[in-house]
């Protein structure tokens, strides 16, 4: 803040939220990670702002590598620890994503390699 004068006052407010283009996704997890370090798919914009991008939910689709639907969250909140849709843990390999930022820009695609 910076008093400019006694009738104008100058404030600058800082966005704590992150925006799309500087979206941080994981590349790898372990989910079975006794130190529980990335053991889930954090997407850090949500950790810190949950309605960073507007107040649809967030979406996360993950298929495997034959691009068969293994797991689907319509309201993802960082809690995806390499597990399929019925709760039982994936094998290790590499899996791909859609998140699904509730925003007008199409959705984000990219990989995630599990390893246990």
């Amino acid at each position: 803040m910076l008093l400019l004068s006694p009738k104008y006052l100058e404030l600058n407010i800082e966005r704590p939220c992150s925006d799309r283009n500087s979206l941080v996704l994981p590349n790898v997890i372990f989910p079975d990670s006794p130190s529980g370090d990335n053991r889930y798919f954090i997407v850090e914009a949500l950790k810190d702002c949950p309605d960073a991008f507007g107040p649809k939910p967030t979406k996360l689709t993950v298929f495997n590598r034959w691009g068969d639907l293994v797991y689907r969250n319509d309201d993802y909140k960082n809690d995806w620890d390499g597990t399929n849709t019925q709760g039982l843990p994936l094998p290790s390999g590499t899996y791909y994503y859609l998140l699904d930022l509730g925003s007008v820009s199409a959705p984000i695609k990219g990989y995630v390699v599990i390893m246990r």
